[in-house]
């Protein structure tokens, strides 16, 4: 009769002591990954800050490379925000980085809108100059070269 309490019992106890190990690691490759969704902030600024994710491509747009970034208004004034079309390369290579319209954002306010370029594949590296303006198109700061990589 004791054997068959101990068996069970000591079953129990290796299960529960292979799924804190299994658990552990879970938590441990999550964090890693958390670390990369959470980008990396690669310029900030007196107005704005910028924090880049990834480069890639949508099945549904080919020939079109995305960078997914968001920017963040640390003001305490409207501004807008956009690409430098005179400092914007791919592997060296000049390309027009465009999100459609500048951003506009509010004091405290952030937003995920991609900028994307015309490219057959995604480069290693996208380099590129953030200005930001008020709201009368005023230049109020522009970043150095920001780089993004694959």
């Amino acid at each position: 009769m004791k054997k068959f309490i101990i068996v069970p019992l000591v079953l129990a106890v290796s299960f529960a002591i292979v799924g804190c190990t299994s658990e552990d690691t879970h938590v441990e490759k999550n964090s890693q990954k958390n670390k990369k969704a959470d980008g990396k902030i690669v310029w900030k600024g007196k107005y704005a800050s910028v924090r880049y994710y990834k480069l890639y491509q949508n099945e549904d747009a080919k020939g079109v490379c995305y960078v997914k970034w968001k920017v963040t208004n640390t003001s305490k004034k409207h501004i807008s925000i956009t690409t430098d079309p005179t400092h914007s390369y791919a592997d060296g290579n000049q390309v027009l980085i465009a999100s459609g319209i500048p951003i506009e954002l509010d004091h405290g306010k952030s937003s995920t809108i991609p900028i994307y370029f015309s490219a057959s594949k995604i480069p290693k590296k996208v380099e590129t100059k953030v200005v930001v303006m008020d709201g009368n198109a005023k230049i109020l700061e522009t970043s150095k070269k920001i780089t993004f990589t694959k």
